[in-house]
Protein backbone atom coordinates (compact mmCIF):
# COMPACT_ATOMS: atom_id res chain seq x y z
CA UNK A 1 0.00 0.00 0.00
CA UNK A 2 2.83 2.09 0.58
CA UNK A 3 5.63 3.48 -1.62
CA UNK A 4 8.73 2.11 -0.81
CA UNK A 5 10.73 4.48 1.20
CA UNK A 6 13.66 4.68 3.95
CA UNK A 7 11.96 6.84 5.74
CA UNK A 8 10.14 5.27 9.13
CA UNK A 9 8.52 8.41 9.72
CA UNK A 10 6.74 8.95 6.89
CA UNK A 11 6.09 5.16 6.69
CA UNK A 12 4.37 5.39 10.21
CA UNK A 13 2.33 8.25 9.52
CA UNK A 14 0.99 6.52 6.14
CA UNK A 15 0.12 3.08 7.81
CA UNK A 16 -2.05 5.33 10.14
CA UNK A 17 -4.34 6.29 7.41
CA UNK A 18 -4.65 2.44 6.35
CA UNK A 19 -8.04 1.27 7.50
CA UNK A 20 -10.61 -1.55 5.90
CA UNK A 21 -11.93 0.62 3.36
CA UNK A 22 -9.34 1.19 1.79
CA UNK A 23 -8.32 -2.23 0.97
CA UNK A 24 -11.63 -3.75 0.79
CA UNK A 25 -12.06 -4.24 -2.20
CA UNK A 26 -8.37 -5.27 -3.34
CA UNK A 27 -8.20 -8.91 -2.79
CA UNK A 28 -4.89 -9.79 -4.42
CA UNK A 29 -2.04 -10.84 -2.13
CA UNK A 30 0.85 -10.96 -4.12
CA UNK A 31 3.55 -11.61 -1.45
CA UNK A 32 6.07 -13.32 -3.82
CA UNK A 33 5.70 -9.56 -6.40
CA UNK A 34 6.05 -7.94 -2.89
CA UNK A 35 9.34 -9.62 -2.17
CA UNK A 36 11.17 -9.91 -5.75
CA UNK A 37 10.54 -6.51 -6.05
CA UNK A 38 12.35 -6.02 -2.16
CA UNK A 39 14.96 -7.12 -3.61
CA UNK A 40 15.76 -6.02 -6.70
CA UNK A 41 15.14 -2.59 -5.41
CA UNK A 42 17.85 -3.44 -2.61
CA UNK A 43 20.33 -5.07 -5.07
CA UNK A 44 20.20 -2.02 -7.29
CA UNK A 45 20.38 0.49 -4.05
CA UNK A 46 23.75 -1.41 -2.99
CA UNK A 47 26.38 -4.09 -3.89
CA UNK A 48 28.37 -4.38 -0.64
CA UNK A 49 27.34 -8.19 -0.18
CA UNK A 50 28.04 -6.79 3.91
CA UNK A 51 25.73 -5.21 4.65
CA UNK A 52 22.48 -6.46 6.09
CA UNK A 53 19.67 -6.21 3.14
CA UNK A 54 16.12 -6.98 5.19
CA UNK A 55 12.82 -7.04 3.85
CA UNK A 56 9.54 -6.68 6.12
CA UNK A 57 6.52 -7.95 4.53
CA UNK A 58 3.33 -7.24 6.49
CA UNK A 59 0.22 -9.61 5.08
CA UNK A 60 -3.43 -10.17 5.97
CA UNK A 61 -3.59 -13.40 3.92
CA UNK A 62 -2.02 -16.01 1.52
CA UNK A 63 -0.70 -15.48 -1.75
CA UNK A 64 -3.25 -15.72 -4.64
CA UNK A 65 -2.41 -13.53 -6.92
CA UNK A 66 1.47 -12.98 -8.78
CA UNK A 67 4.65 -14.84 -8.32
CA UNK A 68 4.91 -17.85 -6.01
CA UNK A 69 6.85 -16.53 -2.68
CA UNK A 70 8.51 -20.03 -2.54
CA UNK A 71 10.78 -19.18 -4.75
CA UNK A 72 10.65 -15.19 -4.04
CA UNK A 73 12.16 -16.07 -0.38
CA UNK A 74 14.63 -18.44 -2.34
CA UNK A 75 15.91 -16.41 -4.27
CA UNK A 76 16.20 -13.48 -1.92
CA UNK A 77 18.41 -15.95 0.71
CA UNK A 78 20.51 -16.68 -2.06
CA UNK A 79 20.96 -12.67 -2.48
CA UNK A 80 21.54 -13.06 1.19
CA UNK A 81 18.09 -10.95 1.88
CA UNK A 82 16.67 -11.91 5.31
CA UNK A 83 12.89 -11.82 4.80
CA UNK A 84 10.65 -11.22 8.38
CA UNK A 85 6.85 -11.59 8.17
CA UNK A 86 4.25 -10.14 10.34
CA UNK A 87 0.75 -11.63 9.87
CA UNK A 88 -1.66 -8.93 10.51
CA UNK A 89 -5.23 -9.79 11.96
CA UNK A 90 -5.03 -12.99 9.83
CA UNK A 91 -8.80 -15.17 10.62
CA UNK A 92 -7.93 -18.43 12.00
CA UNK A 93 -8.97 -20.36 8.90
CA UNK A 94 -6.29 -18.45 6.86
CA UNK A 95 -3.52 -19.01 9.18
CA UNK A 96 -4.48 -23.00 9.14
CA UNK A 97 -4.03 -23.50 5.69
CA UNK A 98 -1.02 -25.59 4.09
CA UNK A 99 0.16 -22.57 2.07
CA UNK A 100 0.22 -20.15 5.04
CA UNK A 101 2.16 -22.69 7.03
CA UNK A 102 4.53 -23.51 3.93
CA UNK A 103 5.04 -20.19 4.11
CA UNK A 104 5.99 -19.28 7.44
CA UNK A 105 8.58 -22.52 7.78
CA UNK A 106 10.09 -21.00 4.80
CA UNK A 107 10.63 -17.79 6.08
CA UNK A 108 12.33 -19.53 9.43
CA UNK A 109 14.19 -21.62 7.56
CA UNK A 110 15.93 -18.83 5.74
CA UNK A 111 16.67 -17.34 8.82
CA UNK A 112 13.60 -14.76 9.15
CA UNK A 113 11.13 -14.56 11.99
CA UNK A 114 7.09 -14.73 11.84
CA UNK A 115 4.87 -12.08 13.73
CA UNK A 116 1.77 -12.67 14.71
CA UNK A 117 -0.27 -9.22 14.85
CA UNK A 118 -3.76 -9.48 15.47
CA UNK A 119 -3.90 -6.66 17.72
CA UNK A 120 -2.44 -3.47 18.04
CA UNK A 121 -0.16 -4.32 20.82
CA UNK A 122 1.21 -7.57 18.83
CA UNK A 123 1.37 -4.98 16.25
CA UNK A 124 3.43 -2.77 18.24
CA UNK A 125 6.08 -5.71 20.03
CA UNK A 126 6.70 -7.00 16.18
CA UNK A 127 7.75 -3.33 15.53
CA UNK A 128 9.96 -3.19 18.55
CA UNK A 129 11.34 -7.03 17.94
CA UNK A 130 12.20 -6.01 14.27
CA UNK A 131 13.88 -2.85 14.82
CA UNK A 132 16.21 -4.16 17.96
CA UNK A 133 16.94 -7.00 15.23
CA UNK A 134 18.18 -5.31 12.45
CA UNK A 135 20.17 -2.59 13.07
CA UNK A 136 22.40 -0.98 10.54
CA UNK A 137 23.35 2.64 9.50
CA UNK A 138 21.79 3.69 6.23
CA UNK A 139 23.24 6.59 4.80
CA UNK A 140 21.12 8.73 2.63
CA UNK A 141 22.37 10.90 -0.30
CA UNK A 142 20.00 13.57 -2.19
CA UNK A 143 21.53 14.70 -5.53
CA UNK A 144 20.15 18.05 -6.95
CA UNK A 145 20.35 17.55 -10.82
CA UNK A 146 18.95 21.34 -11.21
CA UNK A 147 21.93 22.87 -10.52
CA UNK A 148 21.56 26.18 -12.46
CA UNK A 149 24.79 26.42 -15.53
CA UNK A 150 23.41 29.30 -17.43
CA UNK A 151 26.46 31.44 -16.49
CA UNK A 152 28.94 28.94 -17.97
CA UNK A 153 27.12 29.82 -21.79
CA UNK A 154 26.77 33.30 -20.34
CA UNK A 155 30.42 33.40 -19.48
CA UNK A 156 31.65 31.52 -22.86
CA UNK A 157 29.71 33.80 -25.00
CA UNK A 158 30.90 37.51 -23.58
CA UNK A 159 34.09 36.17 -23.68
CA UNK A 160 34.01 35.40 -27.79
CA UNK A 161 32.13 38.61 -28.52
CA UNK A 162 35.11 40.22 -26.34
CA UNK A 163 37.55 38.22 -28.25
CA UNK A 164 35.69 39.07 -31.76
CA UNK A 165 35.56 43.35 -30.97
CA UNK A 166 39.62 43.04 -30.18
CA UNK A 167 40.01 41.15 -33.35
CA UNK A 168 37.65 43.71 -35.12
CA UNK A 169 39.89 46.42 -34.05
CA UNK A 170 42.85 44.96 -35.61
CA UNK A 171 43.22 45.90 -39.21
CA UNK A 172 44.30 42.92 -40.73
CA UNK A 173 41.57 40.98 -39.24
CA UNK A 174 39.13 44.13 -40.47
CA UNK A 175 40.66 43.42 -44.21
CA UNK A 176 39.96 39.43 -44.13
CA UNK A 177 35.92 39.97 -43.70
Amino acid sequence: VSPLTLDREYLLRYLEIVDNQILRNEAMTAIGDGIDMGAFLLNKQSSDTRRSKVIIVFTDGERNYGRDPMESLAEANAANIRVHLVGVDLDEQIKGRPAVQALIAAVRTYGGRYYEADTMRELRTAYSELDTLEKSLVVSETHVANDPVYHWFALSAVAFIGVALALNAIPFFNEMT
